[in-house]
């Protein structure tokens, strides 16, 4: 998580993490068990193949963070996205 908001960090600025939480900044990094009941505009699922893959909650993590959007989503990856995910990609985002 550290590895990506100090790469956040490097290209956007006013970028909160872990480390140092403040949801009033322009962009904040966050684990999915951190976003419980929260609402953001625009959310960035970093690799969600491993997210779903991962125990114990896996897949039900992935669903927590996908839940998350006001208005955006944007997903990153290098490899495959979950089966869930694969409608996406045939409306262009």
């Amino acid at each position: 998580m550290e590895r990506l908001a100090s790469a956040a960090a490097a290209e956007v600025p006013d970028v909160s993490g872990s480390a140092d939480l403040d949801l009033e900044r322009r962009v904040v990094v966050l684990g999915v068990h951190q976003v419980e009941g929260l609402e953001f505009d625009s959310v960035v699922v970093a690799g969600p193949q491993g997210m779903s893959d991962a125990p114990p909650r896996g897949f039900g993590d992935l669903c927590a963070a996908l839940t998350r959007i006001g208005r955006r989503l944007h997903i990153l990856h290098s490899g495959p996205v979950p089966n869930v995910l694969k409608h996406l990609s045939r409306y262009g985002h």
